[in-house]
């Protein structure tokens, strides 16, 4: 590989380019569902978490999230976060009071959120991305079996659309490079 050639900078140019043209579509198509999810469940706030064994991050929210205690870019250890009961069984996806569930008692959150709804978002490969989820700072007595399933169909979508949005800078990267994307490459 010649350094002087300016073939690798413009390839990484137009990596990065198409990233945030596939990163656009991949928010707009999330603050969709999040906006869908949280007027169907007349929450306070919807958001996409991503989670790594140690924590959980908020990648995207609708509604006024800042009340309840975070923000898009918040992040919390694992271990302090409804949505890790949750994926690990210790409470329902849809827990209508907060204050009567158990499992949720002396987590900071619980002071704030008092009605929670989440939904693991999976990849086509089984991989765990993260969660979906509504939460409200009241009770909510109304979430059921119609509103999990709703959020269960919303958590496919958006599973879908990250999916996509990989295949689509791995192909474009396989097509420009002529091999795949370093995976701890940013584009």
């Amino acid at each position: 590989m010649d350094p002087t050639d300016p073939a690798p900078a413009a390839d990484q140019e137009v990596l990065e380019a198409l990233a945030a043209m596939t990163a656009a579509r991949e928010r707009d198509v999330v603050a969709r569902a999040l906006d869908a999810a949280r007027e169907r469940l007349g929450m306070d706030a919807a958001y996409l978490a991503s989670i790594t064994p140690e924590s959980q991050r908020v990648d995207q929210v609708a509604g006024d999230s800042l009340p309840l205690g975070f923000e898009a870019g918040t992040a919390l250890p694992l271990s302090e976060t409804y949505c890790s009961r949750m994926l690990d069984g210790l409470i329902p996806n849809l827990v209508p009071d907060v204050a009567a569930e158990p499992a949720l008692r002396g987590l900071a959150a619980a002071e704030r959120v008092r009605a929670y709804a989440g939904v693991p978002v999976r990849l086509a490969d089984g991989r765990l991305h993260g969660t979906l989820c509504c939460v409200a700072g009241e009770a909510r007595s109304d979430l059921g079996p119609r509103e999990l399933h709703f959020m269960e169909v919303l958590a496919t979508i958006v599973a879908a659309e990250i999916d996509r949005a990989e295949d689509d800078r791995a192909t474009a990267a396989l097509r420009l490079l002529g091999r795949p994307l370093d995976p701890l490459s940013p584009a």
